[in-house]
């Protein structure tokens, strides 16, 4: 048993799902008790039959129900209200019966899963039912003095009184648990966008703002694919600043970090809107072409090489660029496609630097 409620009432279950537990655990336990009751009493099985039912029903519903769908814990809920404890009620007393008790406990739990109009309805249409209920069973079971119509008005007048109480404290638990519920999904959204934001940026390099090795690697391996299926051209592009070891020790790491950013510039001046910049590592920058043959991405490249070579920067620092580039091969994958362009980027700087091989 304290398995059970553990499971069912812990911290991480919905509030929904502990009212409807609470629900079927409590007609379960009424049943059970009210079976051997009835038994010893010698209850017309009119009285039993129903009981029993409704105790197999009290297991069986919950194993229906899947995930957050209550639709079949609030029909049981329903018929429990409507049906089987009014029917409880006359046939064990009337108001001498502590089903009264339980009506107004199911009734708070039934409603929490009602909104709006729909609500209104249902407690009304209760209302009316067990106000119908309390005066026959207070006329036909009960031996009181006084007046049977005034008496069944009391108790009426008495009942609509509970009932409305119930109402208020159900709405006030349906708004607090909607509120939480709102600022929980709200709290996860920002949960989301931080994740994601954090993602993003675990994606950029922070002195350059273009991608970085990570972001490659994840791109490629969706990019490739998709251009050996398509059999469209892909091209990579290996740049490497010319002696820029040379720079950083002349001028400095500051102006060696003011040419990276430049170089960045620069190369999205030449590429197109779809390309892929990254940068690889220290001075080497990979960009990926999409939909490009070898001949427009020499092209390219030859407009990046020509602005570097002719870029005049505040720092009066000269430098160029040694590009290689390499085009995907059928059945290529990303490692052998880079190692290709890489290849050819050393070719560019072993034959004079300051220009693109293909």
């Amino acid at each position: 048993m304290k398995k059970i409620f553990k499971r069912y009432l812990a911290d991480s279950e919905k509030f929904e799902r502990k009212i409807s537990f609470i629900f079927f655990f409590s007609v379960f336990m009424m049943c059970a008790a009210a079976i051997p009751m009835y038994v010893m009493m010698g209850s017309p099985s009119i009285v039993i039959i129903p009981t029993a039912a409704t105790l197999i029903l009290s297991i069986v519903v919950p194993a229906l129900a899947k995930g957050d769908d209550y639709r079949y814990a609030m029909m049981f809920m329903g018929y429990v209200l409507y049906l089987f404890l009014p029917f409880v009620f006359f046939f064990t007393g009337g108001l001498g019966s502590p089903v009264m008790l339980f009506f107004v406990s199911g009734l708070f739990m039934f409603s929490v899963f009602l909104r709006g109009k729909i609500k209104k309805i249902a407690i009304a249409a209760i209302a009316i039912e067990y106000a119908a209920v309390i005066y026959a069973g207070t006329k036909l079971s009960l031996e009181l003095r006084g007046d049977g119509l005034a008496r069944g008005f009391i108790f009426i007048i008495s009942f609509l009184m509970i009932v409305f109480i119930a109402y208020i404290v159900t709405s006030i638990l349906s708004f607090v648990n909607t509120k939480e519920k709102e600022r929980t999904e709200s709290l996860l959204a920002e949960l989301h966008a931080k994740n994601a934001e954090l993602d993003n940026l675990a994606k950029i390099d922070p002195l350059t703002g273009c991608y970085n090795r990570r972001y490659l690697y994840e791109h490629c391996n969706e990019l490739i694919p998709s251009s050996s299926e398509s059999e469209t051209a892909l091209c990579v592009f290996i740049i490497d600043i010319d002696f820029f070891k040379q720079i950083n020790d002349t001028h400095g790491h500051s102006v060696g970090d003011t040419i990276l950013k430049l170089m960045v510039h620069l190369i999205r001046m030449a590429i197109r809107i779809n390309d892929l910049l990254i940068r690889y590592g220290g001075e080497e920058f990979v960009i990926l072409l999409p939909n490009c043959g070898i001949e427009i991405a020499s092209q390219i490249a030859e407009r990046i090489r020509s602005l570097v070579e002719g870029n005049r920067n505040r720092e009066n620092v000269h430098f160029t660029v040694s590009i290689g580039i390499a085009e995907l091969r059928l059945g290529e994958d990303m490692e052998s496609l880079i190692r290709r362009a890489d290849e050819n980027m050393y070719i560019a700087k072993n034959t004079g630097r300051n220009r693109v091989v293909a």
